[in-house]
């Protein structure tokens, strides 16, 4: 039986934790000048949530691109799949034997 998970030595998950840990970081140091009892993150990232408002309020494009992003989902890419000169995709399937069959 196959094993989960990713194979022995593959460390891919941890390399988003780096840039986690450094917005975090940043986050709490905004955060510490805020008074309250939420984690020092915690503040700053609703300080910057409340600037990113104030921009999209303001007509921000991208601003408002990523509200609508964050709120309605990413739009989804449309893709035309077509074979050659727009004409249908040619699909072939290949019959192989996996034993021989005797003759009784």
């Amino acid at each position: 039986m196959a094993e989960r998970g990713a194979p022995e030595g593959n460390n891919n998950a941890g390399k988003g934790t780096d840039w986690r840990d450094a917005i975090r970081y940043e986050l709490a140091k905004i955060g510490r000048e805020i008074d309250g009892d939420d984690p020092a993150y915690k503040k700053g990232l609703r300080k910057c949530a409340a600037e990113f408002i104030q921009a999209a309020q303001a007509g921000e494009m991208w601003a408002l691109k990523e509200l609508g992003d964050r709120t309605d989902g990413k739009a989804t890419q449309a893709l035309e799949v077509s074979g050659p000169d727009g004409g249908p995709v040619e699909t072939k399937l290949n019959y192989v034997p996996l034993c021989q069959q005797s003759d009784k």
